[in-house]
């Protein structure tokens, strides 16, 4: 098959919604003709070193809009070539260059999907621009699509509010690229790394530093910690999107500066999950969410918010460790049970671990969406 991807941005910084068509084209590159057609916003350049036969083009992207990454020379390139793919793999949804390749792929009858990677629904922030797309172009996008792809069942619900018809939605989740989660061999570097000694409990976030990641709300329940727990670290890691000002300003109200400290890359994130006592995932909202399911290959004590999408995949496997949003309380008593009881945890983790690693591989998703490429071609 002659396959395109499109993602308006391609960075591991961007989460989920660009390393999704990372890991699909590295897996799918083996056996099929795979382009991958992006924009220079932010990109990196390693990010592509293990993509050898994936041939990617970066268009320059000329404005910014609220998200919306005008890219108009990508115009002339899917004029002059899209009629040679057989399926077009849409990422995200309210872009440019999914507007753009819609277009194309109209004019020449070529099937495509869409995955919307969570940002289906027009809701929590630029509501008024999301409707507005919607109208003027993306329910058109949507409801023309062969398939669209939901990683959860409650985002299969989110493409039928918007009118896809029931029959066109597959559900596949996100794979986890287990080749980087080198638990055992890693144990004890980042403590080292960091000068934390093993007495020390050290309480985790990885994720982009946004306010709908919830860090506030995880900053807030640890603050109530200290009365329960001495010795202990809250270490953030991730990259500033805008919001790391405000969670500095809430540490130092709370007196906290020498309790916090945030990090803004690792290339390993695996050292972080495996020396760390307990992962919290404190999310307003995630459609699905891979952190966790990293975390908990790594042995890690892991709890999400109820409104994690992931968490009907740690249900599966008999692991129900989450909190309401915003209850700090519950949050605060949540962590300290999971400190107190790390070897009882151990059992319930290798169960939940031995499930992800049998279900949740690249190359079983890879092979699941390979199906829904050939299907939508044999129904144009």
């Amino acid at each position: 098959m002659k396959i395109l991807q499109v993602i308006q941005f391609f960075s591991p910084n961007h989460g989920g919604s660009a390393v999704v068509p990372y890991e699909l084209s590295k897996q799918l590159q083996s056996t099929n003709d795979v382009t991958l057609v992006t924009t220079d916003y932010k990109i990196t350049d390693g990010f592509t070193k293990n993509l050898n036969n994936v041939d990617v083009k970066i268009f320059n992207s000329k404005m910014n809009l609220f998200g919306f990454l005008y890219s108009p020379s990508i115009k002339k390139y899917l004029k002059d070539n899209i009629a040679n793919f057989d399926i077009i793999h849409m990422h995200n949804y309210r872009t440019y260059q999914n507007v753009i390749v819609y277009k194309y792929a109209k004019k020449y009858n070529i099937p495509y999907i869409v995955q919307a990677h969570g940002s289906v629904m027009p809701f929590y922030q630029k509501i008024f621009f999301k409707k507005l797309f919607d109208r003027v172009i993306g329910y058109k996008i949507l409801r023309n699509a062969s398939k669209v792809i939901a990683i959860t069942q409650a985002e299969a619900e989110q493409y039928k509010i918007m009118g896809v018809n029931p029959y066109k939605i597959e559900i596949i989740p996100n794979g986890v690229d287990f080749s980087n989660l080198k638990s055992v061999a890693n144990k004890g570097s980042f403590r080292k790394q960091l000068g934390i000694d093993d007495k020390t409990k050290i309480v985790l976030f990885v994720g982009r530093l946004h306010q709908i990641k919830g860090v506030d709300f995880l900053i807030r329940s640890y603050n109530l910690l200290q009365n329960d727990l001495k010795n202990n670290i809250l270490i953030v890691v991730g990259p500033n999107y805008g919001y790391k000002m405000e969670l500095l300003k809430l540490v130092k109200s709370l007196g906290l500066e020498k309790k916090i400290l945030f990090i803004d890359y690792m290339e390993n994130v695996s050292k972080a999950y495996t020396d760390a006592d307990v992962l919290v995932c404190p999310s307003v909202y995630e459609i699905f969410g891979l952190v966790p399911l990293e975390g908990i290959v790594c042995n890690t004590p892991t709890i999400v918010t109820s409104n994690y999408g992931c968490l009907d995949i740690l249900k599966k496997a008999n692991y129900n460790y989450s909190v309401k949003y915003g209850d700090v309380t519950e949050l605060k008593n949540q962590i300290k049970f999971m400190l107190d009881n790390v070897e009882n945890l151990l059992p319930s983790i290798e169960i939940c671990k031995e499930y992800i690693l049998s279900n949740l591989s690249w190359n079983k998703i890879a092979h699941e969406m390979e199906n829904v490429y050939e299907n939508c071609i044999r129904n144009v």
